[in-house]
């Protein structure tokens, strides 16, 4: 197991919403929760989260919430964070395999550090994908629509590591 370092301050607050049912979420959740997160559990009611606890801080701040889910939970989370500015700016899918072992696919521009971190990782990468949350901030790309890929030996649901954020794609009016 790959121990949790400490990493540089955020400036804004940061919430971490997670699925715990799994080892690799609790992992992820344990990560966060040493960073200095504020971790809440994904309920099988995503949106009663969201309007409960989420929606009630990005009025107090506005926050990068950063996530490990199914993508059921995501695409609610998602929609909801739409109407708040929020999109979808990493996205990155663990699918089981056979023998134990995950895929990791991801979406959006990422830095090739992130990549190179969950290569290798077929098993114990929930510290890892945290971790990529957490320090994937700049050149993010809004990636909210990404169509799941399909992979032919996936065995169970897919989970994915994923960060709301504000959207700081310009428009055509302001010279992009």
């Amino acid at each position: 197991m790959i121990a949790a370092a400490p990493l540089e301050a955020r400036t804004a607050p940061l919430l971490a919403l997670v699925d715990l049912r799994g080892i690799e979420g609790q992992r992820f959740g344990h990560s966060a929760l040493n960073w200095g997160a504020e971790v809440l559990k994904i309920p099988a009611d995503p949106g009663r989260l969201w309007f409960e606890q989420v929606k009630p801080r990005l009025l107090e701040t506005s926050p990068r919430v950063i996530g490990y889910s199914t993508l059921g939970s995501l695409f609610c989370l998602e929609r909801l964070g739409w109407d708040e500015g929020l999109r979808v700016n990493l996205r990155i899918e663990h699918r089981p395999l056979s023998d134990n072992k995950w895929s990791h696919a991801y979406h959006g521009r990422i830095p090739s550090w992130s990549r190179f971190l969950l290569q290798g990782a077929v098993t114990d990468f929930g510290i890892l994908a945290a971790r990529v949350a957490f320090e994937c901030r700049d050149g993010l790309a809004d990636c909210t629509h990404a169509a799941p890929l399909h992979h032919p030996e996936q065995r169970g649901d897919a989970m994915v590591t994923w960060v709301l954020a504000p959207s700081y794609r310009q428009s055509s009016e302001d010279g992009a």
